[in-house]
């Protein structure tokens, strides 16, 4: 069994690190005075595309999604932050709705982006202050960590984040009293998930009834 504490002590590293890219990423936003490196939709010519763009938009020219994702812009024509709707059809969740906040650095695609789960949910590998536990949002230490490499993109987050509802992983925990829960009584941890989502009050904390209602009436892609 890995050691939950060692695991612990790596995620708020993690965590710390994505704080500081956070507020880097605010501070270059509040100096530029701009909404983003690239207007969607305009002409080339009008615009030159810093590294960071031409990736994500490379990222989402090839990105292909499962009918029970959903993808949208919170800022029009700002394509350094993308949001997604979650909607499992298996596992514990099922039938939930679960909204997912993607910011991408300035050092994008050398480092992984930013992931913030935005709904509350009891889940090993989500905590209650939105931050998300998985393996690719870690940047690789060698080829075979399953980490991020430069050769990685959003099309792999996307896929982690289905994984996260189909295969969640106890041992490598962010939020530890769960993560312990599904490991020690897993009936308990069942019960606990169904509390959840029926939005009654579990280990203290307070859920919305599921599914939660979101407006992502533009479409699969999110309107451009």
């Amino acid at each position: 069994m890995l050691d939950i504490k060692k695991r612990a002590a790596e995620r708020k590293k993690q965590q710390e690190e994505d704080e500081r890219r956070q507020a880097e990423l605010e501070a270059e936003e509040k100096k530029s005075g701009k909404k983003a490196d690239a207007q969607v939709g305009l002409p080339a010519h009008h615009r030159a595309l810093s590294n960071r763009s031409l990736m994500i938009t490379k990222d989402l020219q090839m990105l292909m999604l499962p009918d029970i994702i959903k993808m949208r812009y919170p800022k029009v024509g700002d394509v350094r932050e993308i949001e997604f709707l979650v909607s499992p059809e298996d596992g514990y969740w099922k039938g939930g709705n679960f909204l997912f906040n993607v910011k991408f650095p300035p050092e994008y695609n050398m480092v992984p982006p930013i992931v913030k789960c935005l709904t509350k949910v009891y889940h090993p590998n989500i905590d209650y202050n939105t931050d998300v536990c998985m393996s690719i949002l870690r940047v690789a230490k060698s080829e075979e960590d399953g980490g991020w490499t430069a050769t990685r993109g959003l099309q792999d987050v996307v896929t982690n984040m289905i994984v996260l509802f189909l295969e969640p992983v106890a041992s490598d925990a962010l939020n530890i009293p769960v993560g312990n829960t599904m490991m020690k009584q897993k009936d308990v941890f069942e019960r606990n998930v169904k509390a959840s989502m029926r939005g009654e009050r579990v280990d203290g904390q307070t859920f919305e009834v599921q599914p939660i209602k979101y407006d992502f009436s533009s479409g699969k892609k999110g309107a451009k």
